[in-house]
């Protein structure tokens, strides 16, 4: 099996503090395509994450040390949210649903097939590429805005909130034509033609901070 064309083929990090079992996956991994770092524990991967784009992690559930779902938890604290394929012979129903619900992107139970690890590979690195996409935007949303003066953010939620020109006017304590002129401005820092289209970024702000929107009242 192959890498979806969509998928770039980042590096997919595995975990396993059994040598014999990195060998094997590894070389599975690599003959289908995959470029494969491999660890013999998590606080190994973790000392070395920065050297990596990191697509997808593979790790064992039970581990000496730290184990499979305790990594989650710290990359999790980390706000980093590479998909995660857990890989366990000792797994049960409650440990499998607690990975799912933290993020996990599957959960495998020794012995599993080829076929079922690198379907389930392919499934954690399509997330990686749909997150990736979504950081992307973020980030561009972000540095949009951060371009906006004071009085455009201004005008940028009041807008937003359905307001007229002459409202915001009213609330801001400045010319109506003003206001058309700032918030053209602001349609075009945003990269944005339609109303609708900044209604969205302001509640994708508003999802990513709530306190970032001001409180207004009446001059």
């Amino acid at each position: 099996m192959t890498l979806p064309p969509s998928v770039s083929p980042r590096v997919v990090v595995l975990i396993d503090d059994d040598e014999s079992v990195r060998r094997a996956l590894g070389r599975r991994l690599r003959a289908a395509g995959h470029v494969v770092e491999a660890f013999a524990s998590p606080l190994e991967f973790l000392e070395r994450r920065a050297q990596f784009d990191v697509g997808a992690i593979v790790t064992d559930l039970r581990m000496p040390g730290m184990s499979g779902l305790e990594l989650q938890a710290v990359l999790a604290a980390q706000q980093c949210d590479i998909p995660i394929v857990f890989i366990s012979g000792h797994g049960d129903v409650a440990t499998g649903v607690a990975a799912m619900r933290a993020g996990a992107v599957h959960f495998l139970s020794k012995p599993f097939t080829d076929v079922a690890l690198l379907a389930t590979l392919d499934e954690a690195l399509a997330v990686a590429v749909e997150r990736a996409a979504a950081h992307r935007t973020h980030d561009a949303i972000g540095r949009a805005f951060a371009s906006l003066t004071p009085r455009e953010k201004d005008v940028f939620w009041l807008v937003t909130d359905g307001l007229m020109n002459k409202v915001v006017a009213d609330r801001l304590g400045i010319a109506e034509k003003t206001i058309k002129i700032h918030r053209a401005r602001v349609m075009a820092k945003m990269g944005v033609r339609r109303l609708a289209d900044l209604v969205r970024i302001a509640q994708t702000l508003d999802a990513s901070d709530p306190a970032a929107r001001p409180r207004f009242t009446p001059p």
